[in-house]
């Protein structure tokens, strides 16, 4: 009887995962990864790491 029970809640438990996931209920986007890699860019573009023309191709690979 005990593992029916949780056999049931880790069904249920990931039910609920999946559920969040695919209704990106955490609002979690690519979005959110392409603004973290482009302020990566700007700083490096901004410490002189790259020039500008290795920071514009970069930024339309980013955004393309």
């Amino acid at each position: 009887m005990n593992i029916l029970i949780w056999g049931i809640l880790a069904v249920v438990l990931a039910w609920i995962v999946k559920y969040a996931i695919d209704h990106n209920i955490f609002h979690i986007s690519k979005l959110d990864n392409k603004n973290r890699a482009f302020s990566a860019l700007k700083k490096r573009y901004a410490k002189g790491e790259i020039n500008k023309q290795e920071y514009e191709a970069e930024k339309h690979n980013l955004y393309d």
